[in-house]
């Protein structure tokens, strides 16, 4: 059995934003990854909620029956950057980055039923890390159909 579907969701983000100019390398899998001042600009990329939508015109009244699953799974992009003159460009250009990243294969290699999109930006100064940062959160939303047997196909 693969990963559940989010964690493959999870993963191809990843994929997709490792390398870019502003973060590098500097990519972790996890929210509790804490940024050192080596690791920035760096990001964490993480889901958080994850919303299901049966299919009620698929179920049968049969308990052990599979039916059709929409997943609505929010993946939370957090870019962070030292404090600094340029922390507003940084985050900036760091965002322009991801969002171009995604938009080479926003179906996340055919994970996502319709395209990753971004749904929201906000930032903060102060973020507490080892030393003075700034934060760029970046929520997107991913739409994934499974069944409710197997959470981790991709339909």
């Amino acid at each position: 059995m693969a990963n559940h579907i989010k964690t493959q969701i999870r993963d191809a983000f990843v994929t997709l934003v490792t390398g870019l100019p502003t973060t590098g390398a500097r990519v972790f899998k996890d929210r509790e990854h804490p940024l050192a001042e080596a690791d920035m600009p760096g990001m964490r990329v993480y889901t958080t909620d994850e919303r299901m939508n049966d299919s009620l015109d698929n179920q049968s009244t049969d308990a052990a029956t599979p039916y059709l699953q929409k997943r609505e799974i929010s993946l939370v992009c957090e870019v962070l950057a030292k404090a600094n003159s340029a922390l507003d460009d940084t985050l900036a250009q760091a965002q322009k980055e991801i969002e171009a990243a995604i938009a080479t294969n926003p179906t996340l290699g055919g994970l996502a039923k319709l395209h990753c999109r971004l749904q929201q930006a906000t930032t903060a100064v102060g973020y507490n890390t080892e030393v003075a940062a700034g934060q760029s959160m970046l929520t997107f939303r991913v739409t994934a159909y499974t069944m409710s047997n197997a959470p981790d196909i991709a339909i």
